[in-house]
């Protein structure tokens, strides 16, 4: 089943709150700080989101050590 344009645009400004919640602005689509997103399509979108949430469970990176340092803030970003 293909989403309607209503559809995509609610999972676009959704995609976009994370992203800048993540402090990861150059990965919005539409806005001036994105960087090579313009032709992302909804599965590019969820593809980059499964792809940072699995940064909180790879050990050794940034994101894995704050489950430790900031368990409040590693909680609220998963």
């Amino acid at each position: 089943m293909k989403p309607t344009e209503r559809q995509l645009a609610s999972a676009l400004r959704k995609y976009n709150e994370i992203m800048y919640y993540l402090c990861l602005e150059y990965l919005t689509i539409g806005t001036n700080y994105s960087e090579n997103t313009a032709n992302w399509n909804l599965r590019d979108m969820v593809a980059e989101c499964d792809f940072q949430l699995s940064t909180y469970y790879e050990n050794g990176h940034a994101n894995y050590d704050m489950r430790t340092e900031d368990r409040k803030q590693w909680i609220s970003e998963t």
